[in-house]
């Protein structure tokens, strides 16, 4: 199964997706986190892997777009609790968690505010959101998201660590700074890459990530092994989400 994001919108689904896989041995679950699979991205990770960011200490995302009434009005399921399961975090800032998530490790704990601040009468819940994160390795990281932004669509993610900084902007790297300079044209060389799959380009806004992402996915169902995106990296995004969410409810929450 390949389950577009979210994978379920409250613990309790994600729970029975997880048993089911467990009762399933060889399952072939992947959730759709296509920016995983976009150069740029994929550079940063294998950077981090590398160590060159020495020890991480701050990361961050913003996302910040417009979602209008008539949006929200276009189907019944939006913008409520018990069927989105809440709006800006978990349909549009999803996919930055995730990348921070990708790139930082496990989260240990969130601290987190939610509001709705120009959709009421609209949506039940948030248009608004600020998280702070503290990651199992330490570090500490922000998530700051919106869908009543003048800006239509703008999303940002950095990682700073001892001997190293990257800041990107819209996907495009805005400043990469590291103490070893022969880093930086690694990285160049890394997000140059091209894709050699021969698949054709989707809408414009979305490109060939999805596209990316299905042949992954078939090309494992052959193969019998592990999809790029698993089910369990993908439900861990899913579980940070829900600890924003509960935090605001809880007075802060421990996800672990």
């Amino acid at each position: 199964m390949l389950c577009e994001k979210p994978i379920a919108s409250d613990n309790r689904g994600l729970d029975r997706i997880l048993d089911t896989l467990r009762e399933n041995p060889g399952s072939i679950f992947s959730g759709v986190f296509q920016n995983r699979f976009n150069p740029v991205f994929k550079a940063v990770k294998e950077l981090v892997g590398r160590g060159v960011f020495g020890r991480i200490v701050t990361s961050g995302i913003i996302c910040n777009c417009m979602r209008t009434k008539e949006y929200y009005s276009a189907d019944p399921w939006r913008g409520k609790w018990a069927t989105e399961g809440g709006s800006v975090m978990i349909n549009q800032a999803i996919h930055y968690l995730d990348l921070l998530l990708w790139f930082c490790g496990p989260p240990a704990s969130v601290s987190a505010k939610f509001a709705n601040l120009t959709h009421q009468g609209v949506i039940e819940t948030e248009d608004c959101v600020a998280a702070s994160i503290e990651f199992e390795s330490g570090a500490l990281g922000t998530a700051s998201a919106t869908c009543s932004s003048f800006n239509g669509w703008q999303n940002a993610i950095w990682i700073s660590g001892t001997d190293g900084f990257v800041f990107l902007n819209n996907g495009k790297p805005i400043e990469v700074s590291f103490r070893n300079p022969e880093v930086t044209e690694l990285f160049d060389n890394l997000r140059s890459q091209k894709d050699e799959s021969g698949i054709v380009v989707g809408k414009a806004h979305y490109g060939n990530l999805h596209f990316a992402q299905i042949a992954d996915f078939v090309k494992c169902i052959g193969s019998r092994s592990e999809p790029f995106v698993n089910a369990s990296s993908s439900a861990g995004t899913v579980r940070a989400v829900m600890a924003i969410y509960e935090s605001q409810r809880r007075g802060g929450v421990n996800i672990h």
